[in-house]
């Protein structure tokens, strides 16, 4: 396994990229939240 295919090298790609991630279960709804208010979107 090379150290670009842990879990970690992913999310920080995709960090790096802009794109939010959830670290954990628990972390979806806040994650949607700082997308949304990244993007100055509202959510009902």
């Amino acid at each position: 396994m090379h150290t670009s295919d842990t879990a970690a090298a992913k999310i920080a790609v995709f960090q790096e990229c802009g794109i939010e991630v959830a670290i954990t279960p628990s972390d979806m709804a806040d994650a949607l939240i700082r997308a949304a208010k990244r993007l100055g979107a509202k959510l009902a």
